[in-house]
């Protein structure tokens, strides 16, 4: 899930909208990126050697999978605080990593990847419900990740019991506290705020004809773009060059650069004034007002 800060939109009977999401970059980068002063947004990272992503397990809230944890061949731990959408760091040693992997494999769910599914009970239709859904990636030596995904999400009356689904349930429970691991396994226990180097924007301009009617009043409609005083001018039709997704796909948020935390930052306040500045927020979505 996204943390929705702010949205405003065009009155008029056509509303273009400039979707923009900002992550912060978890893997480390090589400097932070410098935007010019002709193109602010615009920045490219080095090919550079990064740490590996040994385990990561991830769920699926309104419409995106957020990785909650991610433990790097490196030793270090990040995990996400979703009351704050921040990012703490803790570091493994490599007996810490290899204690965490050995539990991880302990739950005999990762010999090949495949889905857990719910199933249904004989006879019993398939509620109107979004079930909440976890993704364990596990990647050992170089090897093709091993991707198990079930949904943590119970019911008695309308699921099957499943052991293979509770014990991934318990594993995920247990990664997220880890309090088991042994004093030797740890560098530093203390988890600390997580500080990104740089930022991701994914950005895309869509229409949605009637969104803001005459006399409308909703959040989405109450702003328009001369209430928000921008710092830069945006790009006509999204922030970065034109990516298209692993399938080939291109949707709204169909543009893609680096950005530095002191232009997230920008960005953010520019868009929603209550926040204190991007900085220590894992994810920003908002929609920015944009007449065709």
């Amino acid at each position: 899930m996204m943390r929705r800060m702010a949205r405003a939109g065009w009155r008029g009977p056509a509303t273009a909208l400039l979707g923009v999401v900002l992550g912060a970059c978890a893997t480390p980068i090589p400097s932070s990126p410098t935007p010019t002063a002709t193109d602010p947004f615009h920045a490219s990272l080095e090919a550079t050697a990064r740490p590996g992503i040994v385990f990561r397990l991830a769920r699926n809230e309104v419409a995106s999978w957020l990785p909650h944890l991610t433990l790097y061949d490196d030793g270090r731990l990040l995990q996400l605080d979703r009351a704050l959408d921040s990012l703490s760091i803790q570091q493994l040693t490599p007996a810490g990593v290899d204690a965490f992997v050995a539990e991880v494999q302990a739950s005999g769910s990762f010999g090949a990847s495949h889905d857990v599914p719910l199933e249904l009970l004989p006879g019993v239709e398939a509620p109107g419900i979004d079930v909440p859904g976890d993704r364990f990636t596990l990647t050992l030596g170089g090897a093709e990740a091993v991707v198990v995904t079930t949904s943590p999400y119970r019911d008695p009356l309308v699921f099957q019991a499943s052991p293979e689904r509770e014990a991934l349930i318990a594993l995920a429970e247990r990664v997220m506290d880890r309090s088991w691991l042994p004093a030797e396994g740890w560098i530093e226990a203390s988890a600390e705020p997580f500080v990104p180097a740089a930022y991701l924007v994914f950005s895309g301009v869509v229409s949605f004809p009637g969104l803001c009617p005459p006399g409308s009043d909703t959040l989405t409609c109450r702003l328009d773009m001369s209430t928000i005083e921008l710092p830069f001018q945006l790009p006509p039709d999204g922030i970065g060059p034109v990516i298209s997704s692993a399938d080939g796909r291109l949707d709204v948020v169909n543009h893609c650069a680096v950005i530095s935390p002191k232009l997230a930052d920008a960005l953010a306040l520019a868009v929603s004034p209550d926040l204190s500045g991007a900085a220590g927020h894992l994810f920003l979505d908002a929609t920015i007002p944009w007449r065709e």
